[in-house]
């Protein structure tokens, strides 16, 4: 099965950089367009487009809870999401652009 076959290319208006699933029913896309998008899987459509970066997203983190996502992007900012609602909780200025964000384990 190939990227068109999913038809994913639609919901993006750049190149993806991260994708990750979680809960088995979400699939959830970064892009360098600043969109995060939510995608059901089985239909593959988009639930939920969030929007706060003002350049491309480079990672996302989801919490083992499901709950909560971490995104940074080239706009030099860390979001936090609530999954819940859908949209942005905080949004925190970093010094760099981050290569990747991940939860600690601990």
């Amino acid at each position: 099965m190939s990227y068109n076959d999913l038809n994913l290319s639609g919901h993006q208006d750049g190149m993806i950089n991260a994708m990750k699933f979680y809960d088995k029913k979400n699939l959830i896309t970064c892009g360098e367009d600043g969109k995060i998008c939510i995608l059901r899987t089985g239909t593959w459509r988009v639930e939920k487009t969030l929007l706060s970066h003002t350049m491309g997203v480079i990672d996302i983190a989801i919490h083992p809870s499901g709950k909560l996502a971490l995104t940074i992007g080239k706009d030099r900012k860390m979001v936090t999401w609530n999954l819940i609602k859908g949209r942005k909780a905080f949004v925190t200025n970093i010094k760099e652009v981050a290569d990747f964000v991940r939860w600690s384990p601990g």
